[in-house]
């Protein structure tokens, strides 16, 4: 522990998270005196840049018993030392915002302390990118919870950082304070299907969000917003009533895929057409649901409807398959609860559509899949490629066909063995795809050095 009360302190160079002044108001609070020279001195605190010849004095003092410490421990004691409150009471009634912009770039805080002093700062309700002082506030918060400027350096400095830090940060305190912000969105040319635009529809939607936010979401009631609150994972009965309460049907819509619908009684979904295909093939069904639905008034588009439902257990699969529908069997066969023996059983028919959608199903035995390879069927072939199932051999003997529908496919597919891509990314109109495949990503990072 770093004893400086009372002493008398040379100071040398600067420092990286605290400044002059900022070094100054700590050590006063403390008694401490600041002396001008090496000799006069009690403690010496050895900051960055200091030149060479007053680095030679230190040394020297340090060998007669001067208390020597670098600028990184200080700052690192003067962190764990700070009192968060009365500094943030000053900087309330002074409305000292760059105060506040300095006190955010210091790294050895804990995120707590940087949470506190967060909401103290005022953003003034200008584009978080207007001014160089919130533009510093941002780049201190990506730094600090965005795992992906170790990846990216640049990230903390685009506006898009911030974005990305709403998407994977755990921190509910953070997510109220970004909320709040200025507005910011992205743009819908780049987004990808139903990805947020803005800083308040990430909030929604990220799992970590605090029910007060959710409430003033609510409050609000911007539809996109709800939107995707309603497809927040991890969004509590209460405000999942609230939700579909709102009766919208883009709203209702995204409470059934993620499944946050609460379910009073089929007859409401069942009777509103907009509603009814996305439950049937979203709803996560137990065997209650799935016999009253079998005993409704179903025609063969709701069957097929029903076939796609990823909750299908092999004995729903089965009662389903004896209703011996074409397009309802074909999404049967890709299920991955499908029995073996439905397998088999269509197998054997060697129809080439059949087979098709048997080549997309990634939950079968090997054999099955060099089986199908067998068969020399070239639409077979590119189910087989992107399914990432199918065995490193298997791909491997895929590429060899040289075949441009093939060869994309094994550009997506993340069990595409690594020598393959690395082939196929020398292709100057597959390298784009390739370099969207995580399997590459991973390899591209371990041989640049990355970690995490």
């Amino acid at each position: 522990m770093i004893d400086i009360k009372n002493k008398k302190v040379y100071f040398s160079g600067k420092g990286d998270q605290l400044d002059y002044k900022e070094l100054e108001k700590f050590l006063l609070q403390n008694n401490v005196e600041f002396v001008p020279s090496i000799e006069q001195s009690e403690l010496i605190i050895e900051g960055g840049l200091t030149p060479l010849h007053i680095q030679d004095k230190i040394f020297t003092a340090s060998q007669n018993g001067t208390i020597v410490i670098s600028i990184e421990e200080f700052e690192q004691f003067y962190s764990k030392s700070f009192n968060v409150n009365s500094t943030l009471m000053a900087a309330k009634l002074t409305k000292d915002n760059e105060r506040l912009v300095k006190l955010l770039q210091n790294k050895y805080f804990d995120d707590e302390t940087f949470i506190k002093i967060l909401k103290q700062y005022d953003f003034k309700n200008i584009p978080l990118y207007d001014t160089d002082e919130s533009r510093d506030v941002c780049r201190s918060i990506v730094n600090r919870f965005c795992k992906l400027v170790n990846r990216n350096h640049n990230i903390q400095y685009a506006p898009i950082g911030i974005y990305y830090t709403a998407l994977e940060t755990f921190n509910d305190n953070l997510l109220d304070i970004i909320y709040y912000m200025p507005s910011y969105s992205i743009s819908d040319r780049t987004a990808k299907d139903e990805q947020p635009l803005s800083l308040k529809e990430v909030v929604a939607l990220n799992p970590n969000s605090s029910k007060a936010v959710q409430i003033q979401i609510l409050q609000n009631n911007n539809i996109e917003e709800l939107i995707y609150l309603a497809r927040n994972t991890n969004i509590s009965h209460d405000i999942k009533l609230a939700l579909k309460e709102k009766n919208n049907t883009d709203i209702i819509i995204a409470l059934i895929k993620e499944q946050n619908y609460v379910l009073n009684s089929l007859i409401d979904v069942l009777d509103n057409e907009s509603i009814k295909k996305i439950f049937l093939r979203y709803f996560a069904f137990d065997d209650i649901i799935f016999n009253d639905l079998m005993n409704s008034d179903l025609n063969d588009i709701d069957i097929i409807n029903i076939s796609y439902n990823k909750s299908l257990t092999s004995t729903m699969i089965e009662v389903l398959e004896k209703r011996n529908i074409d397009n309802s069997i074909i999404a049967l066969l890709k299920h991955n609860n499908i029995s073996k023996e439905l397998i088999l059983k269509y197998l054997k028919l060697n129809d080439k559509i059949y087979n098709i959608a048997i080549a997309h199903n990634i939950k079968l035995d090997e054999n099955i899949y060099e089986e199908l390879f067998a068969l020399n069927d070239n639409d077979v072939n590119i189910s087989l490629a992107q399914n990432i199932s199918v065995s490193s051999k298997v791909l491997q003997e895929l590429h060899k066909y040289k075949n441009r529908s093939i060869d994309m496919m094994l550009c997506e597919n993340t069990a595409t063995p690594i020598n393959v891509l690395m082939q196929l990314q020398l292709d100057n109109e597959l390298k784009l795809i390739v370099k969207e495949n995580i399997t590459y990503q991973k390899f591209a990072e371990q041989m640049l050095g990355f970690q995490g």
